[in-house]
């Protein structure tokens, strides 16, 4: 009767075991430190004229990352549905996983062919 009882214990103990394996939570994400990009004096006018743009055409972003855009230009840009007036900076940051773009307005876009790209990913785990 007493091996019965230390089986019956070890079965318990390994039950509990892999109970406790099926309820540990994920580990913490990590949110990257804020991705700060600035837009350059000329853009507009160089998009104009035809130049490659001077400013990422995707960006990629983790969940809950900021991304921090100062326009150095005279025209106001647009990120993501984001005005970025002259001389001014925005913050933002995507709270989910997907693609973000411009999606309108009368107003440059940093790229009329499609405007910028804005990539959110996870956010990696500690």
């Amino acid at each position: 009767m007493h091996v019965l009882a230390q089986v019956g214990a070890l079965l318990a103990s390994l039950a509990m075991l892999a109970i406790g394996r099926a309820t540990v939570p994920e580990p913490p994400r990590i949110t990257p430190p804020p991705l700060v990009l600035g837009i350059p004096a000329g853009t507009y006018a160089a998009e104009l004229r035809g130049e490659p743009m001077a400013f990422p055409s995707t960006i990629r972003l983790a969940v809950g990352q900021q991304l921090v855009v100062t326009n150095n230009d005279q025209a106001i840009h647009y990120i993501a549905n984001h005005a970025v007036l002259p001389n001014r900076t925005i913050t933002a940051s995507f709270a989910t996983v997907g693609e973000y773009r411009f999606s309108g307005g009368q107003s440059c876009s940093l790229n009329r062919s499609g405007g910028v790209l804005i990539l959110v990913e996870p956010a990696p785990s500690q």
